[in-house]
């Protein structure tokens, strides 16, 4: 039998810590190891602590992020357009319908990546800005106006609900202006059985609640939902975010018995490569390659509707 030397989710945090020093040289605001241990007590003060801070923070700032790509934009049923703000408003859409970098639109905040986007988490809504030319204070991002862009986005959509002033954070017309447009977008986190809570926050207090990293549930003229967003945890974070974290972990542990158990049960493999022992690493994840440079070995594993297939073969 083969001995497979792998460990998976090593290789995986190498590729998001190499990921986040990116970010840092394009000025996102990451702690370094010095500033996070102030104020830990001792006990907790390691390396694998940091890297796991350091990690979550990364899945934190993706999560407040829009991945670029191409979609079509849909409207709300009263949706404006505002003159004064036209151009900016073309000049988003033109980027949307190409799929360009959409991260100069976005909060100001976006460069600090533990910063809570308490509509974002809680609605699920982004609030987009609408210049057209690079911020004076920080030249990535658009230069903001007084008048904003609410939206949602899924990998195949833009929905655009209104042009209004900042501040309407935790404000439930935003959510109804959602319902009757795209109802789809509710329905999935509607509470089925619950007609009303005893106890629905105010605008203010909801406000309040996000900030204490508590999440409640949303009434809505007599419905219930869950965030749509999915929520914010106790550390002030995307609940998605730090689930999403906790998938590809567990994803990439079940990879990597999978792998094992492929060369434990291959009797005949050791002797077409000539080895009893590999020591495979993550060489990309898409596609999703593993490499032993010195034996020159190259495992492929290729995802299809469930299923996955292993090709091992010897460079050439």
């Amino acid at each position: 039998m083969m001995k497979i030397n792998l460990d998976l989710v090593k290789d995986f945090e190498k590729c998001v810590l190499a990921d986040i020093e990116e970010f840092r040289r394009q000025g996102f605001k990451f702690l370094a190891f010095d500033e996070w241990k102030i104020g830990k007590a001792s006990k907790d003060i390691c390396e694998d602590n940091f890297k796991r801070y350091l990690i979550y923070s990364y899945a934190n700032l993706r999560e407040r992020m829009i991945d670029a790509r191409p979609r079509r934009i849909l409207y709300a049923n009263n949706f404006e357009r505002l003159s004064d703000y036209e151009e900016g408003l073309k000049f988003l859409e033109n980027k949307i319908i190409t799929g360009d970098d959409l991260i100069p639109h976005l909060s100001r905040q976006i460069f600090n990546p533990r910063e809570q986007d308490g509509m974002l988490f809680d609605f699920g809504i982004y609030h987009l800005h609408l210049g057209t030319t690079p911020d004076t204070k920080h030249p990535y991002l658009i230069q903001g106006r007084e008048k904003i862009l609410y939206c949602l986005f899924d990998n195949d959509f833009a929905y655009f609900l209104v042009i209004d002033n900042h501040g309407r954070w935790s404000d439930l017309d935003l959510l109804r202006i959602i319902r009757d447009s795209f109802p789809e977008k509710l329905e999935t986190w509607e509470v089925q059985g619950v007609v009303g809570l005893t106890y629905n926050p105010t605008a203010d207090e909801r406000q309040l609640l996000r900030k204490s990293g508590v999440s409640t549930p949303i009434e809505l003229d007599g419905k219930v939902y869950f965030s749509p967003g999915g929520g914010i945890n106790t550390a002030g974070t995307s609940v998605t975010a730090v689930m999403t974290m906790n998938q590809f972990y567990h994803r990439y542990q079940h990879i990597e018995k999978m792998v094992k158990d492929y060369f434990a049960n291959d009797n005949e493999i050791g002797q077409e490569l000539k080895t009893d022992t590999l020591n495979l690493s993550l060489q990309s994840l898409t596609p999703f390659v593993l490499i032993d440079n010195e034996k020159d070995v190259i495992v492929k594993l290729v995802f299809s509707n469930g299923n996955v297939k292993i090709n091992v073969s010897k460079k050439l």
